[in-house]
């Protein structure tokens, strides 16, 4: 078996980012926090923070971006889950995928507002590196399920399209 993924969660206070921190607490041979983050909910990120064996965690309210950018940055992860709602979730993508980690975005201000941008770099990371994987999805983590090793499997959604899916 290999080794777990290392995961940063941005936004973890907030709906999409508890419920990635539910499913990597009932997979740890599979995923593993290495960092989270949450705006101003500093009792709620201490308590997730701790239920992780504390893991490190930072408060943006209160250490500011720059210190987010640095952490998104230095911190050795496989991938970064973006639950930052709204175009503040822009630039933490933008660092992620500069720093060659796989992006799960949970956010579609960052597509709406710069989806060629972000695929661009992406598409050039992934050249340099064979990382800087985007990846992007309307439903997070339906009916409970994990990533399935990393990868994207497609469903169709409730008009016919294919919707990437993460899990089984």
């Amino acid at each position: 078996m290999s080794s777990p993924k290392r995961v940063i969660v941005l936004g973890a206070t907030g709906s999409i980012g508890t419920s990635c921190c539910d499913i990597l607490k009932g997979h740890p041979d599979r995923y593993v926090p290495v960092l989270l983050s949450a705006y101003s909910n500093e009792r709620k990120l201490a308590e997730l923070s701790a239920s992780f064996n504390n893991v490190p965690s930072l408060l943006i309210s209160r250490d500011g971006e720059e210190a987010l950018h640095r952490m998104i940055t230095d911190t050795d992860a496989d991938i970064v889950v973006n639950g930052i709602a709204g175009s503040p979730g822009l630039r933490f993508s933008r660092t992620a995928l500069e720093s060659g980690k796989d992006l799960a975005l949970a956010n579609k201000e960052t597509i709406v507002m710069a989806g060629p941008l972000i695929r661009n770099i992406a598409r050039k990371k992934r050249q340099k590196n064979s990382s800087g994987r985007f990846r992007t999805r309307s439903r997070f983590f339906p009916s409970g399920s994990a990533w399935d090793n990393g990868g994207l499997r497609s469903n169709p959604d409730r008009f016919g399209r294919s919707v990437p899916h993460l899990g089984p």
